[in-house]
């Protein structure tokens, strides 16, 4: 007798787990393509980056014809505002003239307009008040941060030794060849860190901090180039292009162009 209570009680518990583990799985439906679409919301898509890395370059390049055209326009000398002097400025106000004078601007808001995108990029500053992003009208001194850079590399450079002596140096001991960055080739350029081994190698600066400040006037003036755009020189693996020589000497001949009919203006 007990042994057949002991067995129903088996079969009646046998049948309980057996109906919860299909109420379990009753719950859940075959999950198809059609109700998993219906079901989950839309991730939108992302939009396309608007600037791809050759608008970016281009971008550079017109900033950099821009700030280069302004400094042959300007007259940079020593200004003095509240009997305080400073030297290698120029006027803000005089800049918005020349740039509408020469066509690269065609008002006074869209000249302010190109002066604000050379404040953005950090090729110039206000003198006065250095934080100052935004473009003052009026009486206000600028400098290039170019000329900034000339100043602080012909301050480190050995004795004897001019800018002009170090781009003759980087010219013959410096190898430019092809080299790989990533997926892409880069024909006639040399490692930042070779630039600044040649110009310690040959007694041209002081230490390798120097050669660094002077490269940056090379990078200036594009006889250097990052393969990257970026408008720092990098003691390092960075690659840098190498302007050729004759491109120089027309970029040259331009400006000093430009800088004379600027004088007879």
């Amino acid at each position: 007798m007990l042994w057949l209570e002991g067995v129903q009680a088996s079969k009646s518990s046998s049948f309980s787990i057996n109906y919860v583990v299909k109420q379990v799985f009753s719950d859940f439906s075959p999950v198809t393509a059609e109700s998993s679409a219906e079901s989950s919301p839309r991730i939108p898509r992302q939009p396309a980056q608007k600037e791809t890395a050759a608008e970016d370059h281009g971008h550079s390049e017109e900033i950099h014809e821009l700030s280069t055209h302004l400094r042959s326009l300007v007259q940079n000398k020593n200004h003095s505002y509240r009997l305080q002097s400073y030297p290698h400025c120029f006027v803000g106000e005089n800049a918005i003239e020349k740039l509408k004078q020469s066509g690269m601007a065609e008002s006074s808001n869209d000249a302010i307009g190109r002066m604000n995108e050379l404040l953005k990029a950090e090729k110039i500053f206000n003198v006065i008040d250095i934080g100052n992003t935004e473009f003052s009208k009026g009486y206000c001194l600028y400098r290039f941060q170019e000329d900034v850079n000339i100043m602080q590399a012909e301050e480190n450079l050995c004795d004897g030794i001019t800018l002009e002596d170090v781009e003759s140096v980087l010219r013959s001991e410096l190898k430019p060849r092809t080299r790989r960055n990533g997926l892409q080739n880069h024909c006639n350029s040399i490692l930042g860190i070779e630039a600044v081994n040649v110009l310690c190698k040959n007694q041209c600066v002081k230490d390798r901090q120097s050669a660094v400040l002077v490269c940056q006037v090379f990078v200036d003036s594009g006889f250097f180039t990052a393969v990257d755009n970026q408008p720092k020189f990098r003691d390092g693996m960075t690659l840098f292009k190498i302007q050729q020589e004759q491109q120089v000497i027309q970029e040259r001949e331009l400006s000093r162009v430009s800088s004379v009919t600027s004088d007879i203006q």
